[in-house]
């Protein structure tokens, strides 16, 4: 029987993408990096996002559509929107050849829910320190786009964060708080991306022991 799949749930430049990596090499993993990212079909080819070209395309994109059509909708429309979102992650999960892996970084809005849904399964959360994050998003162009969808159920439940400035360090320190207090509230565990930086072999080998998955250092532990 397959294990549980096991969810990353992070913001962007937190260190998630070194996870994603360090258990995309581990045998016995299928590890899908960003699933609701809205430009996987545009750009499949990218070697990051092989795990979706090997799949049928037509369907992966419709269950693709739906969950993200499931992302934005209101908190609390669960009979028409959360089934979508499971829908997605159990196609994805049976069509893995090895277990599971999703590193998430626009499901914040659902982290509970996942608790539900997969109570088994771990839910890894990546934090950074909000100033050094927002330099970091800055630098990369991506403070506007990515905290529109991070935003998703947040925009409904927290409607003021959407009503500021969408490029302003006052909007990306609301929304970096409702997501670190949903992380620390939720997740099964916690890692700081600060700690990652300092001892990646350390952090990623304390992520994977309790999941009893075996990694190999001289392989997993490379920065790119």
């Amino acid at each position: 029987m397959k294990a549980p799949p096991i969810f990353i749930v992070a913001q962007g430049r937190t260190g998630s993408t070194f996870m994603w990596e360090s258990f995309r090499r581990i045998p016995g993993c299928t590890a899908y990096l960003e699933p609701l990212h809205p430009h996987i079909f545009k750009k499949i080819e990218k070697s990051h996002w092989n795990e979706f070209s090997v799949l049928p395309q037509a369907e992966v994109q419709g269950h693709w559509n739906r969950a993200r059509k499931a992302l934005f909708a209101p908190a609390g429309v669960n009979d028409a929107a959360d089934p979508l979102m499971k829908a997605y992650i159990d196609y994805l999960n049976r069509k893995s050849p090895g277990r599971l892996v999703m590193q998430f970084n626009r499901i914040w809005g659902y982290v509970e829910w996942l608790r539900e849904q997969y109570p088994d399964s771990p839910v890894l959360h990546q934090w950074r320190n909000v100033d050094d994050q927002f330099k970091s998003a800055r630098r990369a162009n991506l403070v506007s786009d990515f905290f529109h969808e991070v935003s998703g159920r947040f925009g409904y439940t927290h409607p003021w964060t959407l009503r500021m400035n969408a490029k302003s360090p006052e909007r990306f320190h609301a929304i970096w708080a409702l997501c670190y207090n949903v992380g620390i509230a939720h997740a099964t565990l916690t890692t700081r991306y600060e700690d990652l930086v300092a001892d990646p072999e350390e952090a990623f080998r304390r992520s994977t022991r309790p999941q009893e998955v075996t990694s190999s250092p001289q392989e997993e532990f490379t920065w790119r």
